[in-house]
């Protein structure tokens, strides 16, 4: 009976503080976050990273079977890793529509332009580099318009 009642509180604690994490982060993370290059850091920040990165990553996959957000844990989770294989599992979640939708809703809510999203091929990074020149060249004319 103990075990059950661990379980429910482990459930609805972590459940409420991911919601409340994913909203936070995706409602600051600048808008270029998925296309930049990753900047490289110390050593021991990498080690901390990954270990929290994981250990969120296995609390989202417990979640996905006990009441929670399960998968935006895990989508935390892999935010959190400081690996290369992490951009190429980032691409690979964003290119799902029901995740873009949620992303592009909680920017939205917020007042945040959408997420400037990864291209998979030539043409379309070509067509993403145009379309982020324009919007921050509209961004400028707006600013010195004011």
């Amino acid at each position: 009976m103990r075990s059950l009642i661990f379980c429910g509180l482990f459930s609805v604690v972590f459940a409420v503080a991911g919601y409340f994490l994913f909203r936070r982060s995706m409602r600051t993370l600048p808008t270029d976050y998925f296309v930049r290059e990753d900047k490289k850091g110390s050593l021991v920040v990498s080690v901390i990273r990954n270990v929290l990165g994981i250990a969120v990553i296995g609390v989202g996959i417990v979640l996905l079977f006990l009441p929670g957000q399960g998968v935006l844990t895990v989508f935390l989770g892999v935010f959190m890793l400081d690996a290369k294989l992490r951009r190429a599992l980032m691409v690979r979640m964003l290119q799902r529509k029901k995740i873009a939708f949620l992303l592009a809703d909680q920017r939205a809510k917020a007042g945040q332009p959408p997420f400037d999203m990864p291209a998979t091929g030539e043409k379309e990074a070509k067509k993403a580099r145009e379309k982020r020149l324009e919007a921050i060249a509209k961004r400028d004319r707006e600013l010195h318009s004011a």
